[in-house]
């Protein structure tokens, strides 16, 4: 059911011999960036917001309207001379980049009579719907496919399914996740290009590597047999987990337990530190359920031979921090473009999936998050946020059949 403004059905009413039409579309992208244009003369300013005249121009095919639930489509060509912007970049163009995916589009028209101009009535809804489809794309000119929202409701049920990989995406609502808690900045430096960026990057997170071996001594009196144990440790900071310490060695004589002096704090943004033990070299397994405060040791269990056993995570370092990542540009020629993370090698080097539209200038400033690869080892040790990983770890792989 379309609903009619007051004013626009006392318009029709008054049944004026000529009636001014404009159509007005509205595109809102994923990034929350609103555009506005029209299919009129001028400029118009409707319920506060401008909409902007040709450039771009916009063409449209005619909108159905049908009793039932059908996914309703609208055709779109969109002619352009490179003046239209999406922030810095060429309308065509961003589409191009992909910055229009997952946008929605909104198709209104307003009604005047020439004696009344500028009181325009409405606006009318005539059509919403996302960007479905790029049918051709040329120099000038391209055509699009928009989508109802009723798609939306093509999706296959059961939604959530039995896998072992995380159903959730990085930072949604299952994964709980806080995207500015794990925002890292940084900059461009000399020797870029629109693939590889050499950055100013030099570690994950806050925390440095620990570069010292733990410090073990033990207390006596126990009923544990004589062991030779391996320890690392690691910090834990708001971006994950980093690298193991160099790995220290200590023999005890029977009844004597294990105790990992904690390190000092080393400030930057550190939270705890993580034990990890082991019975030969290497071969180290994480030993607490939650980051250890600083000042507080970790003494091993009175009743057993050997340490917690677990399954020992890999290290969560520099290189790969970013991978599955993204970076979003902040300043420059590339302002406000988002790319993937393809790779990440310690000291700041970066990998895009897709080259950047414009070449990087030294200095230009950026966002980068990291990626994840959906695995409950990444959750856990990367994240530390095993209680809400949407997989099912455990889950057989299917058989297959020759």
């Amino acid at each position: 059911m379309r609903t009619v403004p007051g004013g626009l059905l006392t318009l029709l009413n008054s049944g004026p011999a000529e009636m001014l039409i404009a159509d007005l579309f509205t595109f809102t992208l994923v990034s929350g960036t609103v555009l506005r244009y029209t299919n009129y003369d001028t400029d118009l300013v409707i319920g506060g917001n401008t909409y902007q005249n040709p450039p771009p121009i916009i063409e449209r095919s005619q909108v159905k309207w049908s009793k039932g639930v059908e996914v309703d489509t609208l055709d779109l060509q969109i002619s352009d001379d490179g003046s239209s912007l999406v922030g810095q970049t060429p309308i065509l163009q961003a589409f191009v980049q992909r910055l229009f995916d997952g946008a929605t589009i909104e198709l209104d028209r307003v009604f005047a009579s020439p004696a009344a101009i500028p009181s325009w009535q409405g606006p009318m809804v005539l059509f919403t719907g996302r960007v479905a489809d790029i049918s051709s794309l040329g120099r000038s000119t391209m055509k699009l496919t928009v989508k109802s929202q009723l798609e939306l409701l093509n999706l296959q049920l059961p939604r959530n399914l039995v896998q072992p990989a995380c159903r959730w995406t990085l930072f949604d609502a299952g994964c709980t996740l806080n995207r500015a808690t794990f925002a890292v900045s940084g900059a461009v430096a000399a020797g870029s290009n629109k693939n590889v960026l050499q950055t100013n990057l030099t570690q994950a997170g806050p925390a440095t590597p620990p570069a010292t071996a733990a410090s073990l001594t033990h207390t006596t009196g126990h009923f544990i047999p004589a062991q030779t144990y391996y320890v690392v440790w690691t910090i834990i900071n708001a971006l994950g987990e980093t690298s193991f310490s160099p790995e220290s060695k200590v023999t005890l004589t029977i009844n004597q337990r294990l105790v990992i002096t904690s390190p000092s704090n080393p400030g930057g943004g550190a939270l705890g530190w993580n034990a990890y033990v082991g019975l030969a070299p290497n071969n180290e397994m994480l030993q607490n359920a939650t980051p250890i405060a600083f000042g507080t040791n970790y003494t091993a269990p009175d009743y057993q031979a050997g340490p917690t056993e677990g399954v020992a995570p890999p290290t969560v370092n520099q290189t790969g921090y970013f991978d599955l990542g993204y970076i979003v540009f902040t300043s420059g020629p590339n302002n406000g473009v988002t790319r993937a993370v393809d790779t990440y090698l310690a000291g700041g080097v970066v990998t895009l999936r897709v080259g950047l539209p414009n070449a990087p200038t030294n200095g230009d400033t950026f966002t980068i998050y990291p990626g994840c690869n959906k695995s409950i080892v990444t959750c856990d040790k990367k994240f530390s946020n095993k209680a809400n990983f949407g997989g099912f770890s455990f889950v057989p792989s299917p058989e297959t059949a020759i």
